[in-house]
């Protein structure tokens, strides 16, 4: 069967980007920490966090095409400990991971059965969670 596609949401993509972007960056830091322990620089030092940067953004272009371009600012901010801002946003939120989850499979699980939920009950359902 012909399966029908459609593009992605602008959303969809930014979201995307960021796990992408994510994945990278601890790429990334484990070749710094690796580079702490087996020098590969010129006389045996340890690569800069730019050419850290540079060689994962330039592995990625290579295995897909896609150029996603690194700071050194940054990975320094993951090396020392600093969150992602992933990490940061989703602990903002009013409910967990595993809560979204919960929310999620009620709603699939209820448009199944015939009964799909609106915003203003999935809502409902959200508050019931985050209550009990």
């Amino acid at each position: 069967p012909l399966l029908m596609r459609y593009a992605k949401s602008n959303k969809l993509k930014a979201i995307e980007a960021s796990r992408i972007k994510d994945q990278l960056y601890e790429a990334a830091s484990v070749l710094w920490a690796t580079e702490q322990i087996h020098p590969t620089g010129t006389k045996g030092k340890p690569l800069s966090l730019e050419k850290i940067c540079t060689q994962v953004s330039a592995d990625h272009l290579s295995k897909t095409k896609v150029f996603v371009k690194l700071t050194s600012s940054t990975l320094h901010r993951h090396i020392t400990g600093g969150t992602t801002l992933s990490e940061f946003n989703s602990a903002k939120g009013w409910l967990s991971k595993a809560e979204e989850r919960v929310i999620v499979l009620y709603a699939c699980a209820m448009a199944k059965r015939g009964f799909p939920l609106n915003a203003r009950l999935i809502q409902e359902h959200a508050n019931e969670i985050i209550q009990a």
